[in-house]
């Protein structure tokens, strides 16, 4: 029987080789480029101030990936952009590179949903060629990594929609996560074995991880429990577009 991941692929243009070939699938034209970002119903609380830093400063089209949201949120994120069904029976983070496979956009910056944007992201797409692969480096524990390999944090990623190394991600997810502690040390031995030549790594100036302050950061990553903690503190002062969510949780689950 075929596998959620095999019918998505099979309804995109046939390929003799449909995980490492191009392109996937087909996108609107225009617009070439947009951010997707993923939440299930635990992080959705989250949507309206990513929501709120995002839309100050950009116009990129957005697409929602829903990894399990109350109707309420995905009616929310209806009224703002593309909802993308990705529900694979995954804990939340592992259905990141299944939601960049269902991008519209032909170049995609994928967030994480504690990314806080404070600038424009300009830069970032500027940054990175197509063909290459734009990601930030982690100063986290690289278990189970190759020797040499580089941890990279998966919360900010620009990437073509046609490159194989998400699909390979996606497979990889779907075989041999149990290996793994999360989804960003699957795509970091990727990037080791197969795209090395391919990388090109943002500035923590441009792009910061575990909430680290650098002056005209254009994105800060408030990762683990302190972020989220900081997130509750700047939702607790306000949103510019309108009251803040009635649905923030005291701490994490």
């Amino acid at each position: 029987m075929d596998t959620w991941f095999d019918k998505m692929i099979t309804r995109c243009p046939p390929s003799p080789k449909p995980y490492r070939s191009t392109p996937l699938c087909r996108w609107p034209r225009p617009p070439f480029e947009g951010v997707v970002i993923g939440t299930d119903a635990n992080q959705e609380w989250l949507l309206p101030w990513w929501w709120d830093r995002y839309q100050q400063t950009n116009d990129r089209p957005v697409a929602f990936a829903d990894f399990g949201m109350t109707p309420r949120s995905r009616d929310w994120c209806g009224q703002r952009g593309v909802i993308l069904d990705c529900r694979v029976g995954l804990r939340g983070w592992w259905h990141k590179p299944f939601a960049v496979l269902l991008s519209p956009w032909q170049r995609i910056l994928w967030m994480d949903t504690d990314c806080e944007v404070r600038a424009s992201l300009n830069s970032i797409f500027d940054a990175v060629p197509q063909g290459s692969i734009g990601v930030v480096r982690d100063g986290g524990a690289a278990i189970n990594l190759s020797a040499g390999a580089r941890m990279y944090n998966s919360g900010t990623l620009l990437v073509d929609h046609s490159d194989p190394i998400i699909a390979e991600w996606a497979a990889c997810v779907l075989s041999d996560r149990a290996k793994w502690p999360g989804d960003q040390d699957v795509l970091s031995e990727l990037i080791h074995n197969t795209a090395r030549d391919r990388i090109v790594e943002l500035s923590t100036l441009m792009v910061s991880v575990h909430g680290r302050a650098n002056l005209g950061q254009v994105v800060r990553h408030w990762c683990g429990r302190d972020g989220k903690n900081e997130i509750r503190r700047q939702i607790a002062g306000g949103l510019t577009g309108g009251p803040s969510p009635s649905n923030v949780p005291d701490k994490e689950n």
